[in-house]
């Protein structure tokens, strides 16, 4: 799937914590303006241990030299991590804790306070904070089940709306159950050659998706 969307001065319509990695290459982001709004959006939508991969300008870039400086520095005061910087690409690592978080203070970056909900993204307006959610390290990368067992299994990040554990699992035994009476008593053709690509309007969990992983086609899940 793609997205046409603009980073101006509205969070990107994704919940937090919704990406392993994230790259950008040559896409001009001016992520270090306004106090590192831009670069602090990054952050919401990375997951703890996730990866940021940026090529271009200003990584080492002829005439950029503070612009580089800048982006680096913003990255040292949110402790990411430097894996390697090789020409015009660098790539990060976003920690997993917070055991670097007063360090924030070299820019003058602030924790998100307790009213904001990180993972409210429509039509909100860009926040110059760090979210809360984005140094919990129960939603890390790695954190989660192998494939296909995290099919079934409520993530961490499930915890973040209210009885999310017991309203995953319910939906995903909801879906078992539709998708059996959909074959065998609706007679409709999943897991045959005559539906192959499906489109889940209102996905929630995607435990539609999943209750079909056993079928050959393709679903698109759409939240």
């Amino acid at each position: 799937p793609a997205f046409v969307l603009m980073l101006g001065t509205r969070r990107l319509p994704f919940p937090a914590a919704s990406f392993d990695l994230m790259h950008c290459s040559r896409c001009l982001i001016p992520f270090t303006a306004y106090n590192a709004t831009y670069f602090m959006e990054v952050d919401r939508l990375l997951r703890p241990g996730g990866y940021l991969a940026i090529s271009g300008p200003p990584v080492q870039w002829a005439k950029q030299d503070k612009e580089w400086a800048d982006l680096q520095a913003v990255a040292r005061a949110l402790c990411y991590e430097l894996i390697v910087v090789d020409g015009n690409t660098v790539i990060w690592k976003k920690p997993v804790g917070d055991a670097c978080l007063q360090n924030q203070n070299e820019l003058g970056l602030e924790l998100c306070d307790d009213s904001d909900d990180p993972s409210s993204a429509w039509y909100v307006k860009l926040k110059k904070c760090v979210s809360q959610t984005s140094i919990k390290g129960d939603i890390a990368v790695g954190a989660i089940p192998k494939w296909p067992q995290r099919l079934k299994q409520a993530p961490s990040r499930a915890t973040l709306i209210k009885n999310g554990n017991d309203v995953f699992e319910a939906d995903t035994r909801r879906w078992e159950r539709r998708i059996s009476y959909y074959k065998n008593s609706l007679h409709l053709k999943l897991g045959t050659a005559a539906v192959r690509n499906v489109m889940d309007m209102n996905a929630f969990f995607g435990g539609f998706a999943a209750s079909l992983t056993s079928d050959p086609l393709w679903v698109m899940n759409v939240v």
